[in-house]
């Protein structure tokens, strides 16, 4: 597979008005940020009491699991681009109390993607860093109950539920990225710090990829479950998803890799997971290893075997669901160029276990 190089670092000032978004956080931990619910009472306080009605939603609000990635006239929340400079900056704080510093990066390259498709096809009005939602439903409060909180807009659907401070659910995690790998149409300066052939999900394809090619033909046989590639993700927008039952038709079981196999398989894993927090990431790490840990693990590829051409993967187990789908073409036409990303929690998303 060729190098590409990987997208870097946020852009400042894409579009009018990001450079307020991207600006420095300050003093930080490793996280990013300060606890989840000093962050949260800090944006809440930079609003006012018609911002906080459409900031804050009760906990039982069903839109809590009304989640898309798709772009939309509207979500629930309150748009950073409704938001003031200090406001913009308090929200994001928040991101990043929720998300580890890998997270936070990974939130802001999606977000800042969209400036090079708008400049790519002269939309700003659809197309705007600046159009992501941002909402609670409860708020941090000293009886101990839980609150969750939303960050959501074309390609990012990030929802948490959070206990004190403690993140406790962190799932549907999705991030996605149109176009995967920014075409040769964007000119050379256009957008500073984006250059042709960058990728912001390179790494969990290429990881896929790599996994999938390691694979002896009969491993190959059993892996490979489908010739056509998945059109997309399959809970899309499905709120708290009900997953189906893992069957043999679900891929190749890590029991059967190789132990160089198996570390391959963990970098998949290690990549969809390394948006949270470092203690639900730990949680979740340690129900995967109660579960059988790797070698109960499942690895299903879809679609074509080389990239370029629509395909996918999946990787699951008793506690995990990871799908990647890289089938559509980007918004200029060039195939499988559209990539999707989510983790799922087969026990319940949202927390509804």
């Amino acid at each position: 597979m060729p190098y590409r190089r990987p997208l870097a670092v946020v852009l400042a000032a894409a579009v009018v008005g990001f450079s307020a978004w991207s600006g420095s956080l300050g003093a930080q931990d490793e996280r990013g940020a300060a606890p989840p619910s000093v962050a949260a009472e800090a944006f809440l306080a930079t609003l006012d009491d018609a911002e906080l009605k459409t900031a804050v939603l009760d906990p039982a609000d069903a839109s809590r699991m009304d989640w898309h990635f798709i772009p939309k006239p509207t979500r629930k929340g309150l748009m950073l681009k409704e938001m003031d400079r200090s406001q913009q900056l308090a929200a994001r704080k928040l991101l990043a109390s929720l998300v580890s510093a890998a997270g936070y990066k990974r939130a802001e390259q999606v977000m800042t993607l969209e400036s090079v498709v708008a400049l790519l096809e002269n939309d700003p009005v659809k197309r705007d860093p600046l159009k992501y939602y941002f909402t609670l439903f409860g708020r941090p409060n000293d009886a101990g109950e839980p609150w969750a909180a939303s960050i959501e807009g074309h390609h990012l659907s990030l929802n948490f539920l959070v206990k004190g401070d403690e993140v406790i659910a962190s799932t549907p995690l999705f991030f996605g990225a149109n176009p995967a790998t920014v075409p040769d149409s964007l000119k050379a300066g256009a957008v500073e710090g984006v250059e042709a052939g960058d990728r912001i999900l390179s790494d969990p394809e290429d990881a896929g990829f790599d996994l999938l090619n390691s694979l002896t033909d009969a491993q190959r046989a059993v892996a490979h479950i489908d010739q056509q590639p998945p059109r997309e993700i399959r809970s899309a927008g499905k709120g708290s998803w009900t997953v189906p039952p893992m069957g043999p038709e679900d891929g190749l079981r890590g029991v059967k890799m190789t132990p160089p196999q198996r570390e391959k398989l963990k970098s998949i894993v290690e990549w969809h997971l390394a948006p949270l927090p470092d203690a639900e990431r730990g949680e979740k790490l340690a129900a995967m290893k109660d579960a059988g840990g790797l070698r109960a693990l499942r690895f299903a590829w879809l679609g074509a075997t080389e990239p370029g051409i629509g395909h996918g993967y999946r990787v699951r187990g008793p506690s995990l669901l990871i799908e990647f789908v890289n089938s559509q073409p980007d918004s200029f036409g060039n195939p499988a160029n559209h990539a999707h990303a989510v983790v799922h929690d087969p026990a319940g998303d949202f927390g509804d276990e």
